[in-house]
């Protein structure tokens, strides 16, 4: 229990609610600031005990990281005439999805499955993206065409 000593209460007016005047605060108004002072640092160091409390019971809780060991292969990929490529989505097939842009700097979309590039563009696309592909092989993606981009480029 915390307990704030120093007579906070008995002003000597019996009033308990005073207010500065002037531009200085008269006695009652230092005895006031002084108890309400220590008030307000007990709230805050109760409120940033309870905060560190619940932070703790909350990590305490959380999963650990696990550490993977085994071999692992990295293949770098680009569609075959393209100045970069990304890949976006995967799917448990194997399959993924993504774009490239051709050697004029226009996004395209493709997918690569067994080995086999195969572009894909909506009819009038000047950008096409490939972002997701389920395990049934539907792609998901976006495509701006000449009138929602306003330019043949974007």
């Amino acid at each position: 229990m915390v307990q704030i000593l120093g007579g906070c209460s008995n002003h000597p007016n019996g009033n308990s609610r005073s207010r500065p005047v002037g531009p200085k605060f008269n006695e009652e108004g230092e005895e006031t600031l002084k108890c309400k002072i220590p008030a307000v640092l007990v709230l805050v160091v109760l409120s940033v005990a309870i905060a560190l409390a619940q932070t703790s019971a909350n990590t305490a809780s959380a999963p650990s990281a696990t550490v993977v060991s085994g071999s692992f292969s990295f293949t770098a990929f680009n569609f075959p005439g393209a100045s970069g490529t990304r890949a976006t989505g995967l799917n448990d097939r194997g399959d993924i999805v993504g774009d490239y842009r051709d050697s004029s700097g226009v996004p395209h979309g493709y997918l690569l499955s067994h080995g086999t590039f195969t572009s894909f563009d909506p009819p009038g696309s000047v950008l096409t993206r490939g972002l997701a592909i389920n395990n049934l092989g539907v792609i998901g993606g976006h495509f701006l065409d000449r009138a929602t981009c306003g330019t043949a480029t974007c």
